[in-house]
């Protein structure tokens, strides 16, 4: 049994968290894989972006993540643009809409070691 854990409750209006195997995924996982885990627990902490990662090595901490909520997803369409076809954003004018899934009212307990 461990002598100390921290628990933290984390919730909000929608969640994404892209598969890994895509860097634009609008698909999502139901619950915060690992490394989004330890970037969340980085940012609390205030640990820098290129930084928190030795910090959560699998050998120095062990992190898990209960679901609170049942899991709801919602589909949002969003535009994405190519900004490398124009000097100014605002001249911009094509646009290609793809729907992303997000989970809806997210809720999770995080578990640190």
């Amino acid at each position: 049994m461990p002598e100390r854990v921290i628990v933290l409750d984390v919730w909000g209006d929608y969640a994404h968290f892209r598969k890994i195997y895509t860097t634009s995924s609008p698909l999502t996982y139901s619950f915060p894989p690992r490394t989004a885990l330890s970037g969340l627990i980085g940012a609390i902490v205030g640990l820098d972006k290129e930084d928190y990662f030795r910090h959560f090595l699998r050998k120095d901490a062990k992190i898990g993540c209960k679901i609170l909520k049942p899991i709801k997803k919602v589909r949002i369409g969003e535009n994405l643009i190519n900004t490398k076809s124009a000097i100014q954003m605002h001249l911009i004018k094509n646009r290609n809409q793809i729907r992303v899934e997000f989970v809806k009212d997210p809720s999770y307990r995080i578990y640190l070691i």
